[in-house]
C-alpha cells in the first residue's frame, strides 16, 4: 500500500477527529495555540498506537498502523538519522561526549556547538582565534533558529527551550519547512503494520534537508568551515536501523556462518578482514564485509525466507541472494560462493538451512566470506542486521 502525501493528511486529519489514539500534547497546551498552528501538528499530536509498536508481521490481518503511527515513526526514524550525523546520537543513544561541546584552543565550551552557521569569534589564552556558533540539542539548532520560530508560533512546551521535547517540535517544523518531511511521506509504504521507505525519496529528502543540518550528506553549509558530512550510505543505514528499532523490526536471527554462535563476538570480529567502506586505494566503495574463513564454510540462512537470486559474476563469482519473509524490502547477499546450492532460485528455506558455502570465485583475494545487505536495493552497513544474531541470543 502506497500512501501518498494527500491521502495521509487526509487519513490524519479523520484519525485526529475519531480519536485514534491517546494525545501527545496536552489539551491545556493546545488550548494556548494563538495561531494557526502548522501543518505538522495535525500528525504529531498524537502518538502512535499500541498496535503500531509490536513486532509481530502478519499477513493476515487488517492493517494496523493509521497515518498518524505511520508519520510519527518515520519521522522519528529520521530524527535519529539526523542525530546520528551530527554525532550527538550512538547506537540509538545519546552520545556521552558530544563532538561540538569540545574544547577550543584549551578553553572549554560547553552550551555552544562548533557549527556552520551563525559564528562567531573569539580569542583563547595564547591568543589564537577561533569561531563557534550558538547550535545546540540532539540536532543542532540554533539559537537564532529557534528564537525565530517562537516569533512565528506559539507551540512550545514550557521550560527549556532545547529540551528533547521542543528540539522534536523544531525538528518537525524546519523539516516540513524545507520541503524534506513531504519528500519522505511520498516514498512511504506499509505492509500491514510494516514500514518501508524508498531509498529515493530518502535521497530526496536529505537534498533537501541539506540547508538545515550541515552533517547531512550532500549539505552544503558545512563545506565553507571544514564541516565533513557524512556519506549517504552511512545516513540510510541509520535511518533504517531507527526504524527497525522502534517498530520492534529487531530480533534474534541466525549469524550465517557462525549458526550456533560458537564463536565469539571477539573471534567473530578477529576473522572480519574488510568492512563496509571507501577504498581510497582503489577509490571505490567496498559495499560489504569479508570474513576470512575456510572455503566450504557452511552459509546458513539467518531466518525463514527465499531465495532470491542464484547468479554467477566475473566480479563476484557465484553469488547466492536470501530475503527474510515479511521484509520484502531486504536483501543479503553473498559473493565468491563454490557453485554448489543445495536449494534453487525461487525456494523456500528455513532458519539455519545451508543456502551455500564460502569460497574463491570471481576476482579476489582468496577463499572468503563477503556478504553484502541492501533495502530497496541500496546498501547498509552489513554488520548492523547481522549483530542481530549476537544482540538478541
Amino acid at each position: 500500500m502506497k500512501i501518498s502525501r494527500r491521502e495521509c493528511i487526509a487519513m490524519m486529519s479523520a484519525g485526529a477527529m475519531a480519536g485514534i489514539s491517546g494525545h501527545y500534547f496536552g489539551d491545556d497546551l493546545l488550548a494556548l495555540f494563538r495561531k494557526a498552528p502548522p501543518k505538522f501538528l495535525q500528525y504529531v499530536d498524537r502518538m502512535p498506537t499500541e498496535l503500531a509498536l509490536g513486532d509481530e508481521i502478519s499477513h493476515n490481518v487488517p492493517p494496523l498502523l493509521k497515518a498518524n503511527d505511520i508519520y510519527w515513526l518515520v519521522t522519528k526514524a529520521y530524527m535519529g538519522m539526523v542525530a546520528a550525523c551530527e554525532g550527538t546520537l550512538i547506537m540509538g543513544q545519546p552520545s556521552g561526549i558530544s563532538p561540538y561541546r569540545m574544547s577550543f584552543g584549551g578553553k572549554a565550551i560547553t552550551s555552544l556547538a562548533d557549527h556552520p552557521r551563525q559564528r562567531h569569534r573569539f580569542w583563547d589564552k595564547k591568543n589564537n582565534k577561533w569561531a563557534y556558533t550558538t547550535a545546540e540539542g540532539a540536532f543542532q539548532i540554533l539559537e537564532n533558529i529557534w528564537d525565530n520560530l517562537q516569533q512565528i508560533y506559539d507551540f512550545w512546551y514550557p521550560g527549556d527551550k532545547f529540551s528533547p521535547a521542543n528540539q522534536e517540535l523544531a525538528f518537525c517544523y524546519l523539516h516540513s519547512e524545507t520541503g524534506g518531511s513531504a519528500l519522505l511521506m511520498d516514498g512511504v509504504n506499509v505492509l500491514h503494520q510494516h514500514i518501508t521507505v524508498s531509498f529515493d525519496a530518502f535521497k530526496a529528502a536529505v537534498l533537501s534537508d541539506g540547508s538545515v543540518w550541515a552533517a547531512l550528506p550532500f549539505s552544503p553549509i558545512g563545506v565553507p568551515t571544514g564541516q565533513s558530512s557524512k556519506p549517504l550510505w552511512k545516513a540510510w543505514t541509520w535511518v533504517n536501523w531507527a526504524l527497525w528499532r522502534q517498530c520492534g523490526y529487531r530480533r534474534s536471527i541466525t549469524h550465517p556462518i557462525n549458526p550456533d554462535n560458537q564463536l565469539s563476538l571477539q573471534q567473530l570480529k578477529a576473522l572480519r578482514s574488510d568492512t563496509m567502506r571507501w577504498r581510497e586505494e582503489k577509490n571505490r566503495m567496498h559495499y560489504g564485509e569479508d570474513y576470512a574463513v575456510a572455503k566450504g564454510t557452511p552459509i546458513h540462512a539467518p531466518e525463514n525466507g527465499v531465495i532470491s537470486l542464484i547468479d554467477y559474476d566475473a566480479g563476484a563469482g557465484h553469488i547466492v541472494c536470501f530475503v527474510p519473509d515479511g521484509y520484502p524490502e531486504l536483501e543479503i547477499i553473498s559473493f565468491h560462493c563454490t557453485g554448489e546450492f543445495p536449494f534453487g532460485q525461487g525456494d523456500r528455506v528455513k532458519r539455519r538451512d545451508v543456502i551455500g558455502f564460502t569460497g574463491d570465485s570471481g576476482i579476489g583475494t582468496g577463499e572468503h566470506w563477503h556478504v553484502e545487505v541492501t533495502v530497496d536495493g541500496v546498501h547498509i552497513d552489513p554488520r548492523w542486521y547481522l549483530g542481530m544474531a549476537h544482540w538478541f541470543a
